[in-house]
This record gives C-alpha cells, sequence and structure tokens, in this order.
C-alpha cells in the first residue's frame, strides 16, 4: 500500500483519440449566379464612387459661391450702418447720386465704374 500512494494518478484525458476535423470551410460563393452578383455589385459601388466623385467635383464653383456669399452676410451683419461696402460706387445703380437726388438709373452698358458714376451724376432730373 505505500507503493499505490507514492505514483501519480494516470490522466484521464489522455487515452481519448482526437476527433477528425471537416476540412475549411470556402469563402467564395459555391454557385456562378452568387459569384456574378458579387461581381455586379462591387462594380456598381464603384461606378457609384466615381459618379460621386464627379459630381462633387463639377460643383466646387457651387461651394465657393457659397462661402463667398456666407462671406458677405457676415460683413454686412458685422457693419453697423447695415451696408455693404462695395467697390466701384455699390452694384451699378443708386450710388452716391441718389442723394443728390439723380434718382435710380442703370449703367447703361459703361465699362468702367468711374464712368458709370459720372454718366449717372451728370444725367438731369
Amino acid at each position: 500500500m505505500a507503493e499505490a500512494a507514492t505514483t501519480p494518478p494516470a490522466d484521464p484525458l489522455a487515452g481519448l483519440i482526437d476527433i477528425p476535423l471537416p476540412p475549411p470551410v470556402s469563402l467564395l460563393p459555391q454557385t456562378w449566379p452568387s459569384r456574378i452578383a458579387i461581381v455586379l455589385a462591387v462594380a456598381g459601388l464603384i461606378a457609384g464612387v466615381w459618379w460621386f466623385v464627379r459630381w462633387w467635383r463639377a460643383n466646387r464653383y457651387r461651394r465657393a459661391a457659397l462661402a463667398e456669399l456666407a462671406g458677405i452676410e457676415r460683413a454686412f451683419a458685422a457693419n453697423s450702418a447695415g451696408s455693404l461696402p462695395l467697390k466701384g460706387g455699390g452694384l451699378g445703380w443708386g450710388s452716391s447720386c441718389d442723394a443728390l437726388g439723380y434718382g435710380w438709373t442703370p449703367t447703361g452698358g459703361t465699362t468702367s465704374p468711374e464712368s458709370a458714376r459720372s454718366a449717372r451724376c451728370s444725367r438731369s432730373r
């Protein structure tokens, strides 16, 4: 009995036999229609990204114009008098001649702001 106490116990898992594992499953679909559907989906995704990039680049000028308008609105809101400081006497009509009583007169095809202002201010009432 003294010998039985000194021997280590036998491993109960040592007698088990490993089970055979099945072969790994491929992630590629087995049927041709599913492969074709995947190719068409990838092609559609690529075409959609290409269309979006073209659309985004084509509308750059609109985003720039909206940014410019936002800057003009900020300048208008920051000005305490409520008018915008514009080059060339305003938008081409209603400049400083209005204060003199000449009224609203369009530029009439003049090319420079100075000649437009002088043409407007030289008109009689």
